[in-house]
């Protein structure tokens, strides 16, 4: 970190297991959080924090997560009261040109979302939360001068598909994440944005 002194580091969730020994007792997943957030603070490191499907496992919830983590000196994390459907947040930093960058955090929800017996996946309130803000920040920016950078802790089919099917890439992610029928729409975004990013861990 003191290196390379990044702008922004993105904690992907799974910070620690919620679901091992001794996870219930009071103060466990704090001291696991600050092992991780305190060199950042050290380096005066801002960052930004997405659940996983572990973090809320243990002595806090993952409402409780959050809020602890909006406790850190440079933690961007925005409390629960000011998040969309959820726990899906916005984060909006400005660049040299000017331009508006919007650092989308979403989380995803735990096994059997909806339904299916499957980690994780990206709700439809979500999604249309993403789609009416979207519409918001374009009438107040224009599209022209924003970016976005979507970030979420299990990647959806098309991620998975990809990965697999490339031959430059080492390893196979066969784990079955993501709801088929219910994931995050990739294409609700790229139709409607030419810059943006995706982030998974």
């Amino acid at each position: 970190m003191k290196n390379q002194k990044p702008d922004l580091v993105v904690i992907l969730g799974d910070l620690a297991n919620g679901h091992v020994e001794g996870s219930k007792e009071k103060g466990w997943y704090k001291r696991k959080w600050e092992s991780v957030t305190n060199i950042l603070v050290k380096y005066q490191i801002r960052w930004v924090y997405t659940l996983g499907n572990h973090d809320g496992g243990g002595d806090l919830s993952n409402n409780e997560v959050y809020d602890l983590d909006k406790t850190g000196k440079y933690s961007c994390t925005l409390q629960t009261t000011l998040l969309g459907p959820e726990n899906a947040y916005i984060h909006q930093i400005e660049t040299h040109d000017n331009s508006k960058v919007f650092i989308w955090v979403l989380n995803s929800k735990d096994w059997k979302c909806l339904g299916v017996e499957r980690y994780g996946c990206v709700s439809p309130n979500q999604v249309s939360w993403i789609k009416s803000k979207l519409t918001d920040l374009e009438t107040k920016y224009g599209s022209s001068h924003m970016r976005h950078i979507f970030i979420q802790h299990i990647p959806p089919p098309q991620f998975m598909n990809l990965w697999n099917e490339q031959n430059d890439l080492v390893g196979v992610k066969n784990e079955p994440v993501a709801c088929p029928g219910i994931h995050f729409s990739c294409e609700i975004i790229v139709l409607k944005l030419f810059h943006c990013f995706f982030a998974f861990s």
